[in-house]
Parts: structure tokens; C-alpha cells; sequence
């Protein structure tokens, strides 16, 4: 997808995504509308949500896309390594990543970004499974970073 495409597309996201936060605090409802907005706007984006941490378990949570493991194994695929490294993990290509866990075939590349709470800790992961090999880039992952960050506020 060309640059400048992508960018205007994350920043109606962003825009769409001001205006909805006026009308509830409910962290479980601006999920849902941030999953369905990239799902909505990125095409190739056939599953887009949140796993978040429940009891020590990554368990699913506001998505769009194909039926969803409920719980992930614990420690294992991009998800846990997102939440165990406290940091964005992007993946050019699942099938030489070590312990990718595959839910939905069509899967070859990811992006896992961090939810934090008020107090900086990791509470989940926003993450997004796309068909293409290394579709994700810098864009993708300062675009939903930011867009991760609105929740927090």
C-alpha cells in the first residue's frame, strides 16, 4: 500500500476514534471500535483485536476476523512475546518466527502492540494478522502505538 495512503487512513482512524471517546469512557467498547475501524478501513487486515491479560492468561478480547483461540499458551507466539518484551513485535514473516502459535491459516505476517495501564504495566496486546509477508513497517507501528495510547487516556 502506498505511503501517504496508509497514513491518511490511520489518521481518519485516529480522528474517528477523538470523536467516538466523547461519547464513553468503556475500555471494552473503544476496543471494540478500534478493532473495528482497522478491520473497516485495511482491507488486508483480516483480524484485527485485543488478548488481554486475565489471571497470568492472555485471553481474547474485542476482535474482528476468523473465530480466535479464547486463551493463548502461555509464553508462546507474538502475542506473549509483545507482552514479555514490553515492546511492539513486528513479524515480516510467521512461519520462521520460533513458537508462532497459528490460529488462522491465511496468517504471514503480524504486528502485537502493548496495552498499558494507568500505571505503565502491560494489560494486553492490540493485534492484527495480515495475508502479505513484512506488511507491516514503521508507519503501521507508530500509527498503532498511538492509536494503543488512546486507551490509556
Amino acid at each position: 500500500m502506498d505511503a501517504l495512503l496508509k497514513q491518511d487512513k490511520y489518521a481518519k482512524i485516529i480522528s474517528l476514534l477523538e470523536t467516538a471517546w466523547r461519547e464513553t469512557d468503556d475500555q471494552t467498547a473503544r476496543m471494540a471500535t478500534i478493532a473495528g475501524l482497522l478491520f473497516r478501513y485495511f482491507d488486508d487486515f483480516f483480524w484485527s483485536g485485543f488478548y488481554l491479560l486475565r489471571d497470568k492468561d492472555l485471553t481474547v478480547g474485542p476482535y474482528l476476523g476468523a473465530p480466535a483461540a479464547i486463551v493463548l499458551q502461555r509464553n508462546l507466539g507474538v502475542c506473549w512475546s509483545a507482552v514479555n518484551r514490553n515492546e511492539t513485535i513486528v513479524v515480516p514473516n510467521v512461519h520462521e518466527f520460533e513458537g508462532h502459535v497459528r490460529v488462522e491459516g491465511r496468517s504471514n505476517s503480524e504486528i502485537s502492540v502493548p496495552l498499558r495501564g494507568t500505571s505503565g504495566q502491560v494489560t494486553g496486546v492490540l493485534h492484527v494478522d495480515h495475508g502479505d509477508f513484512d506488511a507491516f513497517d514503521s508507519i503501521d507501528i507508530e500509527s498503532l502505538e498511538r492509536i494503543v495510547s488512546m486507551l490509556s487516556v
